[in-house]
């Protein structure tokens, strides 16, 4: 299988889902593990899936992504893990992932986003972090995102912005915070 480039594992009862696998596929670009029963995406340390651009593990019952999950994928550059339970995104769930794009959030249950979440992914245009149960935006948690184009927080349940939490996002240019519990914008919401 020395030329697989694409594999799909949709729709299996995937409970251990172990990256090691698929360490000796050296011309695999995408992997797909939607619609299985994960739970929790770890980090293993000696291996590298540097041939890995797109990762989808949409709806996989993923509750959890440990500390430094994804920092063996180099060239990863679309991660969709919309669909599932995750509760909370650590400041090192995304780390080293300098290469990423395309981050899609959607449809989780994310209560809390630490401060530089995201800060290791320099490149990435497209966040959605729409329908889930944020309530806060605090100014850090967008730090590092020089190169953002499109935000999507509709359908959380925001009541607050802190001032110049978008700051630090030159290149923004769609910016949906619709279907919120926003009262007020303050002042240097938007600068």
């Amino acid at each position: 299988l020395l030329n697989l480039s694409t594999l799909f594992l949709n729709g299996n009862r995937l409970k251990n889902f172990d990256f090691i696998q698929f360490s000796k596929l050296k011309n695999l670009n995408s992997l797909s593990a939607e619609n299985n029963v994960l739970n929790l995406i770890k980090y293993e340390s000696d291996f590298e899936l540097n041939s890995i651009i797109n990762l989808n593990l949409k709806n996989s019952n993923i509750n959890s992504i440990q500390d430094y999950a994804f920092i063996l994928f180099i060239k990863l550059s679309d991660l969709d893990l919309s669909y599932n339970n995750l509760r909370i995104i650590k400041e090192n769930s995304f780390k080293n992932l300098k290469n990423l794009r395309w981050l899609k959030l959607k449809n989780n249950r994310i209560e809390s986003i630490e401060n530089s979440s995201f800060f290791d992914n320099v490149n990435l245009k497209y966040l959605n972090i729409e329908n889930n149960l944020i309530a806060f935006i605090r100014q850090a948690i967008f730090t590092g995102l020089r190169s953002l184009e499109n935000l999507i927080l509709k359908s959380n349940k925001i009541e607050f912005i802190e001032s110049e939490s978008f700051s630090n996002l030159n290149k923004l240019v769609y910016l949906d915070i619709s279907n919120n519990r926003l009262r007020s914008i303050l002042n240097m919401t938007f600068t």
